[in-house]
């Protein structure tokens, strides 16, 4: 519908402009008879679309879905994003507590409302260096707080492989 609306006005604009434009004469004429034809064309297309059964041109009244699955497609990208900005963000955070090349991975689940909710946090620790400067036995643990502060959840939801 968006784009019938800009070819319309797209036309009006450009048959106005050719107006101003072309000489008075016979070629003048000839010309704003096609354009004239064309934009006639092009204001007719959804009504031959529509009797076609062509579903390329769709009015939201009639078939709005076309426009929701895109809406929810948009919406499940910014769930995953934020996920994976929570992953990145929790790596950080084990960094800044001393423990270089770990891995989390965060599984979630989405509702129709696209509300972002966290099943289950992977903590993997199996290639994972602590430093020595930071090296205590409650590393990981406080480590593990951090991150259920960070994602407002509870540290029960957090798995740890590899300690």
């Amino acid at each position: 519908m968006k784009s019938w609306i800009l070819s319309v006005g797209a036309m009006i604009l450009l048959t106005a402009i050719i107006t101003i434009i072309l000489p008075k004469g016979k070629t003048s004429g000839l010309i704003k008879s096609v354009f004239a034809l064309l934009s006639l064309l092009v204001i007719i297309q959804p009504v031959t679309a529509l009797k076609n059964g062509d579903s390329d041109f769709s009015i939201p009244s009639i078939s709005g879905g076309n426009e929701i699955v895109i809406q929810e497609n948009y919406l499940e990208f910014i769930v995953r994003k934020r996920n994976e900005n929570n992953e990145k963000n929790c790596e950080k955070i084990l960094t800044e507590n001393g423990i270089n090349g770990a891995t989390v991975s965060i599984e979630y689940t989405t509702d129709e409302n696209a509300s972002y909710e966290i099943q289950k946090i992977i903590l993997n620790f199996e290639n994972s260096v602590i430093n020595s400067d930071k090296e205590h036995i409650y590393i990981i643990e406080t480590a593990i707080e951090e991150i259920a502060e960070y994602l407002d959840t509870d540290s029960e939801v957090i798995e740890v492989y590899g300690k």
